[in-house]
């Protein structure tokens, strides 16, 4: 029973990745630090349009949504844990798993 919310994550983010309808992968994405420690996620790509975040708990729930202009995302008010970030730019999505300490 311990491995219920690696199960939850893993089948969170099969639903996520199922619901896009789009162009493909953002390509050239990094996001980093992973896992976050200070609250300060960056997020870079080679366009550096406006992106589309969405953070999501364990349970597919959003818990927070933004358009992010620049490279850095705010994630202090997350609890310590596991989330599923989905990034959008330019009709492009990409999914990933995010950890905040």
């Amino acid at each position: 029973m311990k491995y219920w919310p690696l199960l939850i994550l893993l089948f969170a983010t099969s639903l996520l990745m199922g619901q896009t309808s789009v162009d493909g992968e953002i390509p050239g994405l990094n996001m980093y630090p992973n896992p976050v420690s200070d609250g300060t996620l960056n997020i870079r790509t080679p366009q550096a349009k406006t992106k589309q975040i969405t953070v999501f708990d364990v349970f597919g729930a959003p818990v927070l949504q933004t358009n992010l202009r620049g490279e850095q995302l705010n994630v202090s008010s997350l609890p310590a844990g596991v989330y599923v970030i989905r990034i959008t730019e330019e009709r492009k999505t990409a999914t990933r798993k995010l950890i905040v300490k």
